[in-house]
């Protein structure tokens, strides 16, 4: 009796033509057995499934620095793409959101930042120059 593989490749002889040659992108058609389709069509959903993963991030305002340990972190492996090809957004997003709900560090804020303020401010200072002034050599301030 022979091994596995060898059943395996006995098999795969007879499996209809679409199974067994992919396409390239140069166009050429390379031989392949069932199980690397599979593999091949499971990592190119999963580079789909990433690709979107990163579109709905960003929408979500993850800070751009931190957008791949982000998408690492999310939880996307109940993530589906149906056989039209059309990826399950609503999966990613909950996912995604879950995650910055977990660790509300990875989005973006909208805060000043800390820091001098080099130019002219943008008018929404309570105290005027005179008094800055006046307090930067301990006088009171003018009322």
């Amino acid at each position: 009796m022979p091994d596995g593989t060898q059943q395996f490749y006995r098999k795969a002889q007879f499996a209809p033509r679409q199974w067994r040659s992919l396409l390239r992108y140069d166009g050429s058609i390379i031989s392949a057995t069932p199980a690397q389709v599979r593999r091949y069509f499971q990592q190119m959903n999963q580079r789909l499934i990433q690709s979107e993963a990163r579109t709905q991030a960003m929408l979500l305002q993850i800070k751009p620095e931190r957008l791949d340990y982000a998408l690492r972190l999310a939880d996307l492996s109940h993530v589906k793409i149906d056989a039209d090809g059309s990826i399950d957004t609503a999966s990613i997003k909950s996912a995604l959101e879950q995650m910055i709900k977990d660790i509300p560090e990875l989005k973006a804020t909208e805060t000043q930042p800390a820091g001098f303020r080099v130019g002219a401010g943008d008018g929404t200072d309570a105290v005027s120059d005179d008094d800055a002034l006046r307090r930067a050599f301990g006088l009171k301030p003018r009322n």
